[in-house]
């Protein structure tokens, strides 16, 4: 398996073990991160060439990486339209929570980490069902 892929995993299944602890910011971080690692993997696994290119063309930090991800797996992702709109929508909604989470003095409720935990789930069914990862 690729350390990728299992960081991804262990990143997921520390969800609900720190939502369980009552650590909510943690753990939208972890939710976020097991989706990205996940699509670095399709990417550089399904489409290396593209993935390289466009890699190598970014500036910046990793919030310009993590856009590029986004949006070249939201385009490669499904031959159906409205789940490739619904995939980047999601995962830009969760990166927006993990922003917050991490960076702003802002309370991370039960309620905001439930849902971000609902936005992985959807993101890890609709890559599953798309990439049979």
């Amino acid at each position: 398996m690729s350390f990728l892929l299992a960081k991804s995993q262990e990143n997921y299944h520390a969800i609900s073990f720190l939502i369980d602890k009552e650590c909510f910011a943690p753990a939208v971080h972890c939710g976020y991160y097991s989706c990205i690692q996940k699509i670095v993997y399709i990417l550089k696994e399904y489409f290396t060439k593209e993935y390289n290119l466009g890699i190598e063309s970014l500036k910046g930090g990793h919030g310009g990486r993590h856009k590029f991800y986004i949006d070249e797996l939201s385009g490669r992702f499904s031959k159906d339209r409205g789940e490739r709109r619904r995939l980047k929508t999601l995962l830009l909604q969760l990166r927006d929570y993990r922003i917050e989470a991490d960076y702003h003095d802002t309370e991370i409720t039960k309620d905001k980490v439930n849902k971000a935990h609902d936005y992985v789930k959807e993101i890890q069914r609709l890559i599953k069902k798309n990439c049979d990862i």
